[in-house]
C-alpha cells in the first residue's frame, strides 16, 4: 500500500501504525519513540567516525536533554554498544565548548556580555539537536500515515478499538486532516474523554472517607491515563532491541506490551 500523493508513505510506515495500534497508549508516541531509539543506536554503532554527523552534533551543543538520557540508556541496555562510540561524540563537543569558554576569558568586556554577543555555548538546542529532528519527520510522517488509513472503515474501526492519540498528537492530526477525518478523530477524541472523567470522578467519589466501594483498575489508573493523555507517553524502558529490529515491522508482529494496558478504557 502506498499513498501516490505522498511518496513518503511507505509500505512499512501502513505496517508499523497497523502493529503500534494493537499496543497501549497512543500510536503517535510510540512509533515516534521508536524512531528516536533507531535513530541513536545508529547514530552512535554507524557514524561515530563521520566528520560532517561529527560538526552537527558539535554545533549542537550535543542531544538535547531528553534524548542525551535516552542515548545513554540505549549505551547501557542495548547490545553491541561501547561506551567508546559516546565518548567520540562527545569528545569534539567537550573540545569545541572548551574553545568557547576560552573565548569569553580572554574577552575584553564582560564575559556574560560576551556570552550574550550569540549562541551560549554548551546550552543544548532542541532545533538543532540531530535525535530532535529525526522525531519531528516521524510525528509527520506518522501522522500522515494514519490520516491516510482513517479512510477506510475498517482501519477506523481498528483506530477505535485501540487507545487513540495523546492530546498534542490529536491537534497536530486534526491540522492536518480533512473535513470528514477531521470530525472523526474530534468525536472518537470527546468520547474518550468522557470516559476518563467518569473514571476520575468515580475514582474520587469511591476513595473519599465516608465510601465503602473499592475502586476498579482502570479507575486507579486513571489519573495516570489523564497524564499521558495531556502530556504525551513516557516509557520506562527501551522499545526497540537489536532481536527485534527484523521482525519490528512485519504484519501480525505485536512486540512488546509496555507501561500499564488501559486499552479499551479511555
Amino acid at each position: 500500500m502506498k499513498d501516490k500523493s505522498n511518496p513518503q508513505l511507505t509500505e512499512r510506515a501502513f505496517i508499523s501504525l497497523e502493529r503500534a495500534l494493537q499496543h497501549s497508549h497512543c500510536c503517535i508516541c510510540r512509533l515516534v519513540r521508536e524512531t528516536e531509539e533507531q535513530h541513536i543506536w545508529f547514530l552512535l554503532y554507524e557514524h561515530a567516525g563521520d566528520p560532517p554527523l561529527r560538526r552537527r552534533f558539535d554545533d549542537a551543543s550535543g542531544f538535547c536533554h531528553y534524548h542525551g538520557h535516552l542515548a545513554a540508556r540505549i549505551l547501557l541496555e542495548r547490545e553491541m554498544m561501547s561506551e567508546s562510540a559516546m565518548a567520540r561524540f562527545y569528545e569534539t563537543a567537550v573540545m569545541t565548548y572548551r574553545e568557547a569558554l576560552q573565548q569569553a576569558i580572554g574577552a575584553k568586556r564582560n564575559p556574560r556580555a560576551a556570552f550574550r554577543g550569540g549562541k551560549t555555548p554548551g546550552v543544548p538546542s532542541a532545533s538543532l539537536c540531530m535525535a530532535c529532528e529525526s522525531s519531528r519527520h516521524a510525528v509527520a510522517g506518522n501522522i500522515a500515515a494514519l490520516l491516510r488509513i482513517l479512510g477506510d472503515e475498517g482501519h477506523r474501526l481498528d483506530y477505535v478499538k485501540s487507545d487513540g492519540l495523546c492530546n498534542p498528537h490529536l491537534a497536530l492530526a486534526v491540522q492536518k486532516a480533512d473535513a470528514d477525518a477531521g470530525r472523526f478523530l474530534l468525536g472518537d477524541h470527546e468520547r474518550r474523554m468522557e470516559k476518563l472523567q467518569n473514571r476520575l470522578s468515580e475514582l474520587l467519589r469511591k476513595q473519599a472517607f465516608d465510601s465503602h466501594e473499592t475502586p476498579t483498575a482502570a479507575e486507579l489508573a486513571s489519573w495516570a491515563d489523564a497524564v499521558w493523555r495531556f502530556t504525551g507517553v513516557e516509557w520506562k524502558e527501551l522499545l526497540v532491541r537489536r532481536e527485534d529490529a527484523k521482525t519490528l515491522d512485519r504484519p501480525g508482529h505485536k512486540g512488546r506490551q509496555v507501561l500499564s494496558p488501559s486499552m479499551g478504557e479511555s
